[in-house]
């Protein structure tokens, strides 16, 4: 394949697609564990009222 440094634009969008998915993810792991500790906490206190003090 003497072409072999352009890649073809199916492989582009591949892994810009690749790219974005994987980068959504993270985010969404981020902001799904941010939403969770506070509530975590919030019960946390509310079934120990001690440890708020």
């Amino acid at each position: 394949m003497p072409n072999k440094s352009k890649l073809p634009p199916e492989l582009y969008l591949r892994s810009f697609v690749i790219k974005l998915a994987s980068i959504i993810y993270i985010i969404s792991i981020f902001t799904f564990f941010e939403a969770k500790t506070p509530t975590m906490s919030r019960q946390h206190f509310r079934e120990n009222p001690k440890t708020q003090l």
